[in-house]
């Protein structure tokens, strides 16, 4: 567009604008209307191995799958692991949620074979033959649960030493000069049990979680975090 204002005409001495090619358009379009609110939420996460070798680093991460609030389904399935603290054959990891007005339930599950957590002169630290961690989360109805049915542990080995299969929950081995393992270690969302509520209810499930707090032969920093097999799930719905 060229646009020319003349501030005083010479015969009458008006001013004038003088414009050359101009268009203009112009469109209406009703507003549409949002989404509707979800009637509930879920989350789930699940994965095989979180290797926190050094506090002061971000941690390796192996087979991590999630959802969002609204539900959906996620799964990965791996040849074999190999971390520079952890080994093993197959492994997979699947979290699912769905949201619907009578209620909300996720589940999360992450599964391995032949895991070998720090290995010491030839020897696993930690070993299991097969590890299922899973979690399940619903809520509906004024009531909300959430539980670990399907975790297992079969083949297990501390230090050397057979342990039973299948530990009861949050079952804590000391190792000696590196610190200690929690196996089938179960947490409620909140930190209080049971994993309860009116509303929403939520849980985490890790099959073998090894903490250094001591010196060691293997030079990991104090604070050093590894995890094996984790899964999360919650719900809620009013």
């Amino acid at each position: 567009m060229i646009k020319v204002h003349i501030t005083s005409l010479a015969l009458t001495g008006d001013a004038v604008d003088v414009v050359v090619s101009h268009a203009q358009a112009h469109a209406d379009f009703p507003q549409p209307a949002g989404c509707p609110a979800l009637a509930g939420t879920v989350s789930g996460n699940a994965t095989i191995i979180n290797e926190q070798t050094n506090p002061s680093q971000l941690p390796v991460v192996v087979g991590f799958v999630s959802i969002p609030p609204q539900g959906g389904h996620d799964h990965q399935d791996l040849d074999q692991l190999s971390t520079s603290l952890v080994s093993g054959g197959t492994s997979v990891s699947d979290s699912a949620g769905t949201v619907l007005n009578s209620g909300s339930n996720s589940s999360s599950f992450a599964k391995a074979a032949n895991v070998c957590a720090l290995p010491v002169g030839g020897v696993c630290t930690v070993f299991a033959s097969a590890i299922t961690s899973q979690a399940n989360s619903a809520s509906g109805g004024g009531k909300s649960s959430s539980d670990p049915q399907g975790t297992s542990l079969i083949g297990l080995s501390v230090g050397g030493m057979s342990v039973s299969d299948n530990p009861p929950p949050n079952t804590t081995i000391l190792l000696p000069g590196i610190g200690s393992v929690t196996l089938n270690e179960q947490t409620c969302d909140g930190g209080v049990a049971p994993c309860s509520g009116t509303t929403s209810s939520g849980i985490r499930v890790r099959a073998i979680h090894v903490i250094v707090n001591n010196p060691n032969a293997l030079g990991l920093p104090q604070g050093a975090d590894v995890i094996v097999g984790e899964a999360h799930a919650d719900s809620s719905h009013p």
